[in-house]
């Protein structure tokens, strides 16, 4: 693990662990040696932080998602190499905050490959995932009515509709002028009636 860590990591660990109530790195390498702790053992114990932190998962809608099936594919990565099994059981980051880390700036949709992963690069940074699919034939070749038995469900037909055109020598309607009410004139303001001054000499 000392291949992948420098000592100023290994010693933050180390710390964090303690804080945590844990063994720290070197205590933890010293048990391992007087007491002869397996390899298993240290599965084990990566596994049951994994289950753990699980357990008492903080997160959004988002990231409560995809915890069962990260926690349950970080278990399985656990099983298949100790190296790995000994980067999770000393990354004192939690499972939340390997989701929250995987699923921030996703949007609305995310691939599985995408989520593993991230979710096996949080713990290990030098780790790759790779997938791979099978087919199993368990039955008998598809008859004929199966072949061309019409679909259950239809697509949805997205393309724009255009406006139907008029056939040539079709008569166009022209549409008649729309009447807009004249408004009535506005009344003549009254005049005052001239007042005329006569002077008597």
């Amino acid at each position: 693990m000392s291949k992948d860590w420098n000592e100023e990591e290994l010693a933050a660990a180390s710390e964090a662990m303690k804080a945590a109530g844990h063994l720290g790195y070197e205590e933890f390498c010293e048990e391992l040696e007087k007491n002869g702790l397996a390899e298993k053992d240290i599965v084990k114990d990566a596994i049951s932080k994994i289950a753990d932190e699980l357990k008492h998962f903080k997160g959004g809608n988002k990231e409560k998602a995809v915890s069962t099936f990260v926690a349950s594919t970080l278990t399985h990565f656990c099983e298949q190499d100790e190296r790995y099994a000994k980067a999770v059981l000393f990354t004192t980051r939690t499972l939340s905050e390997c989701c929250a880390e995987i699923m921030k700036g996703c949007g609305n949709a995310i691939s599985d490959i995408d989520v593993y992963r991230a979710a096996v690069k949080h713990y290990f940074p030098n780790s790759e995932v790779h997938m791979t699919m099978s087919i199993e034939i368990n039955g008998d070749e598809p008859t004929n009515e199966e072949l061309t038995r019409k679909a259950d469900v239809k697509p949805v037909d997205s393309t724009p509709k255009k406006k139907k055109e008029k056939a040539e020598g079709e008569k166009v309607e022209k549409s008649s002028p729309v009447a807009y009410p004249v408004p009535d004139p506005e009344p003549e303001p009254k005049s005052e009636p001239e007042i005329m001054q006569l002077t008597l000499f």
